[in-house]
């Protein structure tokens, strides 16, 4: 998620936590009207968060967090570094470090939250640091913000906490899209309808209410989410089995069963159209100017300005799916029984296990080195892919998983089936919360998670 959505979807609580720092300042200064710090409403479900009292031997803070070499407290300021303290929306002080700035690698944001995270367990998805109103993103280097500051080398941030949740949800189910409300307990459903055949892929932008479907009867439909209709419909050669868009530029990528087709959304034509027979599945960079499509046992890279076919990467066995980090140069592929890794530059499987299952549809968390994978025998597996590890196994689908939405910073997925259902589940818990029957199969699924 870039920095502005981040940004647009906190509006709602920025103007809140202005308010209630306001009230809390007056807190500070009258104990009876100060707020309890385990309030749900305010801290997003999260009572333990450990209320911090003063320390009244600790009034030199350079005395009690610089630390020498050796070990021993330091004494006098520091020639580099930025003091950070960070408040809760209720004002009461809940860290405070000095970060010593390593010209090599600047203390961010990111890497404040990690402190955070250790020290109140608020996992850092659901947390947003505020300097005043303004929301801090994740790259932003703290010392280069302390600089700017009226007081430099001195940094104080309020903590924002907001729980991540589920609100909506999009599948695919034979010729229509369903659109569930999912904060309505699901009850609530709406149908998109213009295909005439069955849906093959589906691609979503839940900031604009955009989706991109594919489907057999050739055609590559847009739709509007929030009217439920389509706002056009684009010819291919043959049944559309995977796209990929950047809703920025507004252009989107597709293959069928003949070729590799780039689209102009805005002008709702075809920029280009390359021969690939067979192509199971793809994946895209529009910043990069790249695109890695599977054809069977070959991985193609595409060069998306010139429409050309830029390297091909023989593979094993036919892939039937495929996720790629762009920036690390890596892709993940799901073979047959087993998952691999591949170095885009090298060409060479950098990583690879074996599956007790042929794995249909995968979602990997390149941070942390784990991976989710649908199988064929209808479980979901998490695994770690470095070791090769199976960490947890969700059971319930009674036929094949086919599509899979994993929100890796809540701990929570969406898996479609060909059992004609599609759930919703914790996967570090093993936990099923949600159970959605009686419609075709979901072999396309996207959530809206929102914080």
């Amino acid at each position: 998620m870039g920095d502005d959505t981040a940004n647009g979807r906190l509006e709602d609580i920025q103007g809140s936590a202005s308010k209630i720092l306001t009230e809390s300042q007056g807190a500070d200064r009258n104990p009876a009207c100060r707020m309890p710090m385990e309030s749900p409403s305010m801290l997003g479900g999260y009572g333990n968060i450990p209320r911090m009292t003063e320390d009244k031997s600790a009034k030199d803070r350079s005395e009690t967090f610089l630390s020498t070499a050796d070990g021993k407290p330091a004494t006098g300021e520091p020639e580099t570094g930025t003091c950070v303290t960070v408040t809760s929306i209720t004002g009461e002080q809940i860290l405070e470090e000095f970060l010593q700035c390593d010209p090599m690698k600047r203390v961010t944001v990111q890497d404040m939250k990690v402190l955070l995270e250790a020290k109140t367990g608020v996992q850092r998805c659901d947390m947003k640091l505020l300097l005043g109103k303004s929301t801090l993103g994740d790259e932003t280097v703290l010392d280069h913000v302390a600089a700017s500051d009226e007081v430099a080398g001195v940094l104080s941030l309020t903590m924002v906490v907001s729980r991540r949740r589920l609100r909506s949800v999009l599948t695919s189910s034979t010729m229509v899209l369903r659109l569930w409300d999912n904060e309505d307990c699901g009850s609530k459903m709406r149908m998109l309808r213009g295909h005439k055949a069955d849906v093959l892929c589906l691609v979503v932008d839940w900031d604009s209410k955009r989706a991109l479907s594919g489907g057999e009867d050739h055609m590559l439909c847009e739709w509007d989410l929030e009217s439920c209709e389509p706002l056009q419909r684009l010819r291919g050669s043959s049944p559309i089995r995977c796209v990929a868009a950047d809703w920025a530029s507004r252009q989107a990528i597709s293959a069928d069963g003949s070729s590799v087709r780039l689209w102009d959304l805005r002008r709702g034509e075809s920029c280009w159209q390359l021969e690939a027979r067979r192509v199971t599945c793809i994946d895209a960079s529009f910043a990069r100017g790249q695109a890695l499509s599977a054809c069977e046992t070959v991985l193609k890279l595409w060069g998306l300005e010139q429409g050309v076919c830029e390297k091909r990467i023989p593979i094993t066995h036919r892939v039937h799916c495929l996720e790629v980090s762009w920036n690390l140069r890596r892709a993940a592929i799901g073979v047959a029984w087993a998952f691999e890794i591949l170095d885009l530059d090298s060409e060479e499987v950098v990583f690879r296990f074996c599956s007790k299952a042929r794995l249909l549809c995968i979602s990997v968390n390149w941070q942390d080195h784990e991976v989710i994978a649908g199988d064929d025998d209808g479980a979901l597996r998490l695994w770690d892919f470095e070791t090769g590890e199976m960490i947890q196994e969700l059971r319930g689908h009674t036929a094949k998983v086919e599509s899979v939405n994993v929100d890796w910073c809540s701990g929570h997925l969406l898996s479609g089936s060909a059992d004609c259902s599609w759930r919703f589940w914790d996967f570090r818990r093993n936990v099923l919360f949600k159970e959605m029957q009686g419609h075709a199969t979901a072999n396309c699924i996207s959530g809206e998670w929102i914080s």
